[in-house]
C-alpha cells in the first residue's frame, strides 16, 4: 500500500510540473501573439530578429520530443557505427545489427530472431571487444561534434582475456594461435579507429602482448620488463631512505 502511494504522489507531481509548464508556455505564447512589431527601423529589426532566435532556441529546449528525437537520431548513428566495425573484431553475432541503449547503458545484438543483451553473450572476449565498440562509437561522435570531451582513452590489459604475454614463436612459419588472431585484430582495431579520427584520438594502452606486426611495434613507447617498470624501483629506495 505504501508503495501504491507513493507511485500515485510522484504521478500526482509529474502531472501537477507537466500543468505548470503548459501554463508557462501558453503565457509566453499568448504575450508574443499580443504583441504588435510596427517598427521598420533596421536596428530595432535586428534586435527583434535576434530575440525571436532566443525564443526559438528555448521552445526548442523545453521540447521533450525535440531532445528524444535528438538523441535518437545521434544513437542512430553510433549504432550505425558499431555495427560496420563489429567486422574488425573477434565477436558472436558480428553479423548482427548493434544497439546501445542509454537509459539501461546496455549494448545488443539485433538478430533476425530476437534482440540479445551483453550480460547475455558470455565470454570476457565479446565484453572487452562490445566495450570498445561503444568507447570508440561514443568518442568519434564527441570528436566530430568538437564536443569538451578529453580526446584520449586508456584501456588497461585489454588481452588479458585471451591469453598471458606472448611467447616468442621459434619459426616464422609457426601458424598464430586463435587466441593471438583475436589480439592482433583487436589493436589493428584500434588502429584504424585513430587513423579515422585523423588522430585527433589518442589511445593508451599498458599491456603484456607484444604482437609481431610492424604497426603494433611503431606504437610500443615503453617495455615495462628485466627491471625496468613504469614506478622506478630507485624511487621506492629513496622514500624507504628518507623515513
Amino acid at each position: 500500500m505504501k508503495v501504491i502511494y507513493s507511485e500515485e504522489d510522484e504521478s500526482r507531481k509529474l502531472k501537477d510540473e507537466n500543468i505548470r509548464r503548459g501554463k508557462i508556455i501558453g503565457k509566453v505564447g499568448l504575450f508574443l501573439e499580443s504583441v504588435k512589431f510596427e517598427t521598420t527601423q533596421s536596428e530595432q529589426r535586428l534586435q527583434l530578429d535576434s530575440l525571436q532566435e532566443q525564443i526559438d532556441y528555448l521552445e526548442l529546449n523545453i521540447s521533450r520530443e525535440a531532445k528524444q528525437d535528438k538523441l535518437d537520431s545521434i544513437m542512430n548513428k553510433i549504432n550505425l557505427q558499431m555495427s560496420n566495425w563489429a567486422q574488425y573484431l573477434d565477436i558472436e553475432y558480428e553479423n548482427a545489427a548493434i544497439r546501445f541503449n542509454p537509459s539501461k547503458l546496455m549494448l545488443y545484438a539485433d538478430t533476425d530472431d530476437k534482440s540479445i543483451p551483453l550480460t547475455k553473450m558470455g565470454s570476457g572476449a565479446n565484453w572487452v571487444s562490445y566495450h570498445l565498440l561503444i568507447h570508440f562509437g561514443l568518442h568519434k561522435h564527441f570528436i566530430q561534434k568538437d564536443r569538451p570531451v578529453p580526446r584520449f582513452l586508456i584501456l588497461d590489459q585489454p588481452s588479458q582475456v585471451y591469453y598471458p604475454p606472448e611467447k616468442e614463436l621459434e619459426s616464422q612459419g609457426v601458424l598464430q594461435s586463435s587466441d593471438e588472431i583475436a589480439v592482433d585484430k583487436m589493436f589493428s582495431f584500434m588502429f584504424r579507429v585513430v587513423d579515422e579520427t585523423k588522430n585527433r584520438l589518442q589511445v593508451i594502452v599498458t599491456d603484456h602482448a607484444m604482437l609481431k606486426s610492424e604497426h603494433f611495434k611503431k606504437g610500443v613507447r615503453e617495455i615495462w620488463r628485466n627491471g625496468k617498470k613504469l614506478v622506478p624501483i630507485d624511487w621506492k629506495e629513496k622514500t624507504d631512505t628518507n623515513r
